[in-house]
């Protein structure tokens, strides 16, 4: 796996997650579209956030990086940031 493609990929999927949640938050994406009902519209931004989960999953995997590590440490870091 090209790991520069990968992290294309997930951009893409970023990308539509915030035209996602852009959708969610002024309830179309385009004044020419028409709007979806907010339950459409968070299970688009759920469908997106998998769609980059997966792509994260994936860039992890490839260096077989433990994601519960990643995370654990993740929450640490933060824990020591705010909570000093």
């Amino acid at each position: 796996m090209n790991t520069s493609i990968r992290l294309n990929f997930l951009v893409e999927e970023i990308g539509e997650l915030s035209q996602a949640i852009r959708k969610y938050e002024i309830g179309r994406d385009r004044p020419d579209k028409v709007a979806e009902s907010r339950a459409e519209s968070l299970n688009h931004i759920k469908e997106e956030l998998g769609d980059v989960l997966d792509n994260v999953l994936i860039l992890a995997d490839k260096d077989n990086l433990d994601i519960d590590e990643i995370i654990h440490e993740h929450v640490e870091k933060l824990e020591k940031r705010y909570h000093s």
